[in-house]
């Protein structure tokens, strides 16, 4: 029921993963045979994802670090760690059910963050929205308002303005 691309990647990845190929020997694999650039980075990522999802601890944050970094890649990520390592299913189903309650994160942006904590433009900006996104994810901050208290909370030195 996957749409035929997704499908293909995913059988891609599961046959390269069967075979204990890297996710790079992977794409190098596919890019010999002369398929796209595209088709063969998208194979990679997906192995690499489905091997990091296999040593994430259910009951951590690390579910959500890795979700962040997957983004619409996670639940086939997941279905190919399942199939990759049936050992791990009763993990691999813990963190499906941990990700389907995870509710939509509020909509923040940089130039929030700038405002509400009063810093300038740089990496600090981009690790503090990665930090209100796995808030968010985990379902700790579920509103713009809440979001505003947490950044403001991690950042004590500044006034109450």
């Amino acid at each position: 029921r996957l749409p035929p691309s997704r499908r293909r990647r995913l059988r891609l990845a599961y046959l390269f993963g069967r075979a204990g190929l890297s996710p790079q020997a992977a794409a190098s694999a596919l890019r010999k045979r002369r398929w796209g650039t595209g088709e063969a980075h998208g194979v990679s990522r997906l192995l690499a994802l489905a091997r990091a999802a296999g040593r994430i601890d259910p009951g951590g944050d690390g579910i959500w670090w890795w979700t962040l970094e997957a983004g619409d890649l996670a639940p086939d990520a997941l279905r190919l760690s399942e199939a990759l390592d049936p050992r791990s299913r009763a993990r691999i189903r813990r963190l499906l059910r941990r990700l389907s309650r995870r509710g939509i994160p509020p909509d923040v942006k940089g130039a929030d963050v700038l405002e509400w904590v009063g810093i300038g433009p740089g990496r600090e900006v981009g690790r503090l929205l990665d930090a209100v996104r796995i808030e968010a994810l985990a379902g700790r901050v579920r509103t713009r308002g809440q979001a505003r208290k947490w950044l403001r909370a991690q950042r004590p030195d500044l006034s109450a303005s």
